[in-house]
């Protein structure tokens, strides 16, 4: 495998695209095979990028980098490992060892939301929440047109209503916009937002930043626990208003739902 890293006075340097030296590595059977410095003067990210190109670069190594620049090295198959900011002896001794890895790529992610056609998307998800006692609305129409579903159930703690936003994946080409989008879409008249789409980790963590909801597509899968527990799987424990619905339930899991 070889292997970039932007590199500054024996740390991963602080920005991709701004960086001007790399440490290029090739590994082989868990081992450093060779090692070498190279420079770049000027500071346009497309030349860091033809680095990757005319060295075959397999995986890059980096902390900073602009989401253009990520989704340039998902298009050309390089896995990317981000956000490190240790030495870079450290950083290659957790590579080497297994404990650091690269993260899902935005454009697998991208591909497999498009694998599965929005109807189906949408249709699996009003019977996951109308199997959890939910009674399911369209969205608000082109105004907010990445809200697909509006999910409605009454409180069995205080009675009151609990209004869900659902969005499910594949409306525009970046998933981390509609995301953002989404989050912005569903307003605070929405005590949840739940993002449905395929199992991904990238599109876990672009939710979380956002307090979205993930609900990972598993067609085999149609229902979940009854009660306050299938409710914190679908919801999470984020919920305004109704902190104590949840207080005496575990933890929620993606994991337990029930097959059909």
């Amino acid at each position: 495998m070889k292997i970039l890293i932007p590199e500054l006075n024996g740390y991963i340097a602080p920005c991709f695209e701004a960086c001007s030296s790399f440490i290029m590595l090739e590994v082989e059977k868990g081992k450093i095979k060779s090692r070498r410095k190279t420079r770049l003067e000027g500071h346009e990210g497309f030349r860091r990028i033809r680095l990757l190109r005319v060295h075959d670069t397999q995986l890059l190594v980096c902390n900073g980098i602009g989401e253009f620049y990520r989704d340039m090295i998902a298009s050309m198959g390089i896995g990317l490992v981000p956000d490190q900011c240790l030495s870079i002896k450290d950083t290659l001794r957790g590579l080497l060892a297994g404990k650091i890895k690269p993260e899902d790529s935005a454009l697998d992610a991208i591909q497999g939301a498009y694998e599965i056609p929005l109807d189906q998307l949408i249709g699996w998800a009003k019977e996951i929440f109308r199997k959890a006692g939910f009674s399911i609305n369209p969205g608000n129409g082109k105004d907010s047109f990445l809200i697909d579903l509006t999910a409605e159930k009454v409180c069995p703690v205080c009675s009151g209503k609990i209004r869900v936003a659902v969005c499910c994946g594949g409306h525009t080409y970046r998933l981390d916009q509609e995301i953002r989008e989404f989050h912005f879409s569903a307003g605070e008249e929405y005590h949840a937002r739940v993002f449905v789409a395929p199992p991904s980790g990238y599109v876990e963590r672009s939710c979380a930043e956002y307090s979205i909801r993930f609900l990972p597509y598993e067609p085999s899968r149609t229902a979940v626990p009854a009660g306050n527990t299938g409710l914190k799987i679908l919801l999470g424990e984020n919920i305004p208003g109704h902190e104590r619905l949840f207080a005496d339930v575990a933890p929620g899991n993606l994991s337990g739902m029930a097959d059909k």
